[in-house]
C-alpha cells in the first residue's frame, strides 16, 4: 500500500461539521463533539484533523488518551491530558481558579509542584470533587484564553469513572470562553456514566456517527496500484473500515481465522495473528509483556513482565519499534502500542495462564521498589491467589487509600479481596460491611444491598451491635433504591428480634424509625419510637446522646409543639458544641435532622452555621449519602438569607452528587433548592427546567421530600408568569394527602403563594381564602410564620383596600427584615409599595419600593428588581438601572444592549446586523456573550430578564 493511504479520505460531512463547531467555539461560546463509531472507522483520524484545525486557528490544544486496562485508576484520563500543560500555569492559576484551589489540582495532577493541603494529603475527599470539578472548569478557562481551546480525547468508552464525572460535570456546566470538548467514543462499549454524558449539552453538542468508506473512498485509500480484484477483496474484508483495510492490505493475502481477543472482527484477528507470529519469540514475549504492564510502559517494567534480560527487552523493543508495533510515548523513555486496538490483540494473544503469571512478577516488581499499594493493586487483581495474604493486605491498603475519592475503584479491589479471602475467615464480615458502605457511596447501591445482605448471613444473631449498623445501612440504601418500606420492614423486623426493649442495640433502630416515618408525615409513629430510646448519658456515650437529641426538635416541630421544639434545638445545640467530630460523624445522617430542624425553626443563620460543619465533617469521613440533603439545607438556609450566589453553589453540589449516587430523593434534595435558588435570582428558563425534571422524578412519591419538589416547581411556574399551572400544582400540595406530609414552614408559603396567585387572576374572594389558611396555620407560630401570614392577607387585600394591604405588606417587611429573611422582606416592601401606589399615596410607595431595591440589588434577585423598578417608575421615580448607566444592566456594554433590544423586538440575527450595520457572526457572538452575563440560554430568557430595562 502506498504512503497516501495513511491520508484522510472522504469525510466531507464531518469536516464540515467540524469547520462548524471550530467557529461557533471561536466565537466564544461552549462546544461539544463526539464522534462515535466501532474500533478503526476512523475516528482517532477526525479527531487528528481537529487538533490540527484547532492549532491553525490560533486554538491551544491538549490532548488525552484513555485506556482499556487503567480504567480503575482515577481521573486518568483528565491527568493524561491536562497534566503536562499545567506545570507552567502556576501563577496564572493562582489568580484563576484562586489559591485555595491549587492544593485540590496538586493531589490530582502529578505535574504540578507543592504540596496538597492537610485535608487532603492522604488523598481527595470524594466530596470535595465539585471544588475540584470546578476548579479544572477554571484551568480550562485559563487555557481558553484569549484564542480558545480545543480539549481532545480519545477512546473515552475506557474512561475511568471519575474522569467520565467530572467531564459530563463541564458539559452541565460549561467553561466559559471558546471552549471545544472533542471526544471520540465506542457506543457499544459506553458504560452507563459515559452514557448519561453523552445524552447531556444537547443545546451545544453535535453528533457524528463516523461509517465505513465507500467503495470509491477505499479505492482513493489504497492508491492506484491495488487491482480491481483484490480492491474488492479488501473492501469486502474490511467493511469499510479504513484501520482493517490498512492491516489486512499491508499484511497480504494470507489472513486466517485463529484465536484472538473475541471483540475483534475474525479477518483482523487473523491479520493482527500473522503480524505477531512474524516476531520473533523474544519479542513476541515482550510484546505480550508490554500489553500486560499498560498504556504506557519503560524497559524495566518489561523485564519483571516479560521474565527477560536487560539486553534480550532492549532488542525486541528495538524490533517492535521498527515494525511499528510500538512508538515513543509522550514522557520521556516511555512507550506505547500504536494503537490501542494492538495491545488488545497482543493482549488476548498471550496464553491466559501467562498472563496471570506476567501480572504478578509486575507486582512482585513493583513492592521491591516500593510502589504505592494502589499501583500494585490492578496487577494483585488479575494474578492473586486465594488465601495470599500479602495480596489480601495489600488490596485492603489500596482500598482505603482511594475509597475517599474513586470509591467504584476501592469496592472492586474490596471485591477481589472477598475472592481471596476463604469462606470462614472472621476477616470477610469486616470486609463485605466496608464493602456495602462504598457500594452505596459510589452509586452502587443493589450491590451494597446484596453485599449488606450478605454481611448479615454471616453475622450471628446474637451479634446485636454489628447487625444493627449493617441493618440501619441496608434501610438507608433501601430509601435511596425508592423502596423505603422494605427499609422499615427491615429495622422493624430486627427491632423484634431484640432479645430486650432497653438493649442499646435498638437505638440505632429507633432513631432510623423515627426519621423515616417522620419522612412519610406519620409523626405519632415517629414520636412513639422516640419515647421508647431510653436516656443516654453524653459522658458515657456522647455519639448516641447527640443523635437522640438531633431528633427530637424536629419531631417536637413536626407535632406543632413549637415551644418544645425551640426548647429541645437549643439543648442540642449545646450538646453539639461539646461533642467531638468523630462522634458527630457516627450519626451525621441524625444531625442532618437537628440542622433542618434549626432551620424550619427560623435560625436561619444557626442553621447555616451547623449545615456547615456538617458538609464538612461528612466530606471528611467520606459519608456522601448524606451530602444531597445537608448541601440542599446550607442552600436554603443561604438564599432565605438573602446569598442566593452561595445558595447556587451549594444547590448545584447537592444536585451534583445526587446524580452520581443515582437515587431519586438525593437527586431531588438538590434539585428542588437549585429550583428555588434559581427562581428566586430571576433565572426563570433554568427554575423550571429543574422544575419539570424533579416533579416528574417524584411523580409518584408521596413522602415530604417529594411535596417540597412539588411546591418548588409550582413557585418557579408562578414566579415565571405561567401562574395558572403553577396553581393549579400547588393546589394539589396544599391539599390532603400531601398537605399532611409537608413541613409548616414550606405549607406556610404555599398558601402566600396561593394567595399572591389568586390576587395575580383578579380572583379576590379565593385569595382570601388561602390568608385566611394561612392566617389560621400561624397562629402562635414563629415570627417568620406570622410574616407570611401578614403578607397572604396583603395580597388579598391588594384588589379591594389597597391601603389595608399595603399596611399589612409593611408589617410583614419589618418583621422578615428583623428575622433576616431578606428575599420574603423584599417581596413584602415590594407588594407594600405597589399597594401604596395603587391607594394613590406615591411617598410612602418610592420609601418601599427604595427598601426593596436595596434588598434585591444585594441579593442578586433580578426579575423581582426589574418588577420593582417598574413599580417605581410607575410612582414617579426615575430609576437607574443597577450598573449605575442609563439602561445597561448586568454589565452589559452599550453595543450587546443594542442588540438586545433589537433582538427582545423580535429581530432576527441578519435584521440586527442590518440595522446596526455589523456582521452576523458579530450578532451572533453578542447575543453568546448577553446569554453568559444574564445567565440565560435563549432569547425569551434573555427578554425575561432584561424586562424593566428594555
Amino acid at each position: 500500500m502506498d504512503s497516501h493511504a495513511r491520508r484522510l479520505v472522504g469525510r466531507q460531512d464531518e469536516l464540515s461539521t467540524v469547520d462548524n463547531v471550530l467557529a461557533a467555539a471561536l466565537a466564544g461560546s461552549f462546544q461539544l463533539l463526539t464522534l462515535t463509531g466501532e474500533p478503526g472507522i476512523g475516528k482517532s483520524r477526525l479527531l487528528d484533523v481537529v487538533a490540527s484545525r484547532a492549532q491553525q486557528r490560533g486554538m491551544c490544544v491538549v490532548r488525552g488518551l484513555a485506556s482499556e486496562f487503567e480504567c480503575d485508576l482515577p481521573l486518568a484520563l483528565v491527568i493524561d491530558a491536562l497534566d503536562e500543560r499545567l506545570a507552567s500555569l502556576r501563577e496564572e492559576l493562582s489568580e484563576r481558579v484562586g489559591q485555595a484551589a491549587i492544593p485540590l489540582l496538586t493531589s490530582v495532577f502529578p505535574a504540578l509542584p507543592g504540596e496538597p493541603a492537610a485535608d487532603v494529603r492522604d488523598g481527595l475527599n470524594a466530596f470535595t470533587r465539585n471544588r475540584l470539578y470546578r476548579a479544572v472548569r477554571g484551568v480550562l478557562e485559563e487555557l481558553a484564553s484569549p484564542r480558545g481551546l480545543a480539549l481532545v480525547l480519545d477512546d473515552v468508552h475506557w474512561a475511568d469513572d471519575a474522569s467520565a464525572e467530572l467531564l459530563g460535570y463541564l458539559v452541565r456546566h460549561p467553561p466559559g470562553g471558546g471552549v471545544l470538548m472533542a471526544m471520540a467514543y465506542r457506543p457499544a462499549q459506553t458504560s452507563p456514566s459515559l452514557a448519561k454524558l453523552v445524552q447531556a449539552g444537547a443545546e451545544h453538542h453535535h453528533r457524528l456517527a463516523v461509517g465505513p468508506l465507500s467503495s470509491a473512498e477505499v479505492a482513493e485509500f489504497l492508491g492506484e496500484t491495488v487491482g480491481r480484484t483484490r480492491l474488492r477483496t479488501l473492501y469486502e474484508a474490511s467493511g469499510g473500515n479504513p484501520f482493517y483495510l490498512e492491516v489486512l492490505a499491508e499484511l497480504g493475502r494470507h489472513a486466517t481465522a485463529e484465536t484472538a481477543p473475541a471483540e475483534l472482527p475474525a479477518d483482523l484477528r487473523a491479520a493482527l495473528r500473522l503480524e505477531l507470529d512474524a516476531l520473533p519469540p523474544d519479542a513476541l514475549l515482550v510484546a505480550y509483556g508490554a500489553a500486560v504492564t499498560g498504556e504506557e510502559f519503560e524497559p524495566a517494567l518489561l523485564e519483571a513482565a516479560a521474565a527477560l534480560p536487560e539486553e534480550t527487552v532492549a532488542e525486541g523493543m528495538d524490533l517492535l519499534a521498527a515494525r511499528d508495533v510500538i512508538r515513543p510515548a509522550k514522557s520521556a523513555g516511555r512507550f506505547r502500542f500504536r494503537h490501542p486496538l494492538i495491545r488488545n490483540a497482543v493482549y488476548g494473544s498471550a496464553g491466559a495462564g501467562w498472563r496471570v503469571r506476567a501480572h504478578a512478577r509486575i507486582a512482585a516488581y513493583l513492592a521491591t521498589v516500593g510502589a504505592p499499594a494502589s499501583l500494585r493493586a490492578h496487577h494483585l487483581v488479575q494474578s492473586a491467589r486465594p488465601g495470599d495474604r500479602s495480596a489480601i493486605e495489600t488490596l485492603k491498603q489500596a482500598a482505603q487509600s482511594v475509597e475517599e475519592h474513586a470509591p467504584t475503584t476501592a469496592a472492586r479491589w474490596l471485591q477481589a479481596v472477598l475472592r481471596l479471602v476463604p469462606e470462614d475467615e472472621p476477616d470477610r464480615i469486616e470486609v463485605l460491611m466496608e464493602l456495602a458502605k462504598l457500594q452505596a457511596v459510589s452509586g452502587q447501591l443493589r450491590e451494597g444491598w446484596s453485599t449488606a445482605q450478605e454481611a448479615l448471613r454471616l453475622l450471628p444473631r446474637s451479634d446485636h451491635t454489628r447487625r444493627a449498623a449493617v441493618v440501619r445501612h441496608s434501610a438507608m440504601i433501601d430509601r435511596m433504591l425508592g423502596r423505603p418500606t422494605k427499609g422499615r420492614d427491615l429495622l422493624t423486623a430486627e427491632l423484634n428480634r431484640m432479645p430486650h426493649p432497653l438493649l442499646r442495640a435498638t437505638v440505632p433502630l429507633r432513631l432510623r424509625l423515627v426519621g423515616d416515618n417522620l419522612m412519610r408525615g406519620d409523626v405519632r409513629i415517629a414520636q412513639h419510637y422516640l419515647d421508647l430510646i431510653p436516656e443516654i448519658s453524653a459522658q458515657e456515650e456522647p455519639a448516641m446522646a447527640m443523635a437522640a437529641a438531633a431528633m427530637r426538635p424536629m419531631t417536637a416541630y413536626a407535632a406543632g409543639r413549637l415551644d418544645e421544639a425551640l426548647f429541645h434545638v437549643e439543648a442540642a445545640e449545646r450538646l453539639a458544641g461539646k461533642t467531638s467530630d468523630e462522634h458527630l460523624a457516627e450519626w451525621i445522617e441524625t444531625f442532618s435532622w437537628f440542622c433542618w430542624s434549626q432551620m424550619l425553626l427560623g435560625r436561619q443563620k444557626e442553621a447555616q452555621h451547623w449545615f456547615s460543619h456538617a458538609v464538612a465533617v461528612a466530606r471528611a469521613t467520606g459519608q456522601n449519602y448524606i451530602l444531597p440533603s445537608l448541601l440542599a439545607g446550607q442552600a436554603r438556609a443561604l438564599w432565605q438569607l438573602g446569598e442566593l450566589a452561595a445558595a447556587e453553589v451549594a444547590a448545584d453540589e447537592a444536585t451534583e452528587i445526587g446524580r452520581s449516587l443515582h437515587a431519586v430523593q438525593l437527586l431531588a434534595f438538590g434539585l428542588t433548592e437549585r429550583c428555588l435558588v434559581a427562581s428566586w435570582s430571576g433565572q426563570h428558563e433554568e427554575a423550571l427546567r429543574h422544575g419539570e425534571e424533579v416533579m416528574r422524578l417524584c411523580e409518584s412519591e408521596t413522602e415530604s421530600w417529594a411535596a417540597n419538589a412539588r411546591y418548588a416547581g409550582a413557585r418557579a411556574l408562578i414566579n415565571a408568569g405561567e401562574v395558572i399551572p403553577g396553581a393549579q400544582v400547588l393546589a394539589q400540595v396544599c391539599a390532603p394527602p400531601a398537605r399532611s406530609v409537608l413541613d409548616r414552614s414550606t405549607l406556610l408559603a404555599s398558601y402566600e403563594a396561593m394567595a399572591f396567585a389568586e390576587m395575580t387572576r383578579q380572583r379576590g374572594e379565593q385569595a382570601t381564602l388561602w390568608a385566611e389558611r394561612a392566617t389560621r396555620l400561624s397562629q402562635g407560630g414563629l415570627p417568620p410564620a406570622l410574616a407570611t401570614a401578614w403578607l397572604s392577607r396583603a395580597h388579598a387585600l391588594r384588589l379591594g383596600e389597597p391601603a389595608a394591604s399595603a399596611e399589612q405588606a409593611v408589617r410583614a417587611a419589618e418583621e422578615f427584615s428583623r428575622t433576616e429573611h431578606w428575599i420574603e422582606a423584599g417581596r413584602a416592601w415590594l407588594c407594600a409599595g405597589t399597594a401604596f401606589t395603587a391607594a394613590g399615596t406615591p411617598g410612602p410607595a418610592r420609601t418601599a419600593l427604595h427598601q426593596a431595591a436595596e434588598i434585591f440589588v444585594r441579593c442578586g434577585s433580578r426579575h423581582l428588581l426589574a418588577e420593582t423598578i417598574r413599580e417605581q417608575r410607575k410612582s414617579g421615580v426615575r430609576a437607574p438601572s443597577p450598573s449605575g448607566g442609563r439602561a445597561r444592566p448586568f454589565g452589559l456594554s452599550r453595543r450587546e444592549m443594542d442588540v438586545a433590544e433589537l433582538a427582545g423586538e423580535g429581530c432576527s440575527n441578519k435584521q440586527i446586523a442590518q440595522r446596526l450595520s455589523i456582521s452576523i457572526h458579530t450578532v451572533e457572538s453578542h447575543l453568546s456573550h448577553i446569554f453568559t452575563k444574564l445567565g440565560v440560554a435563549s432569547r425569551i430568557g434573555m427578554k425575561n430578564a432584561l424586562d424593566g430595562w428594555m
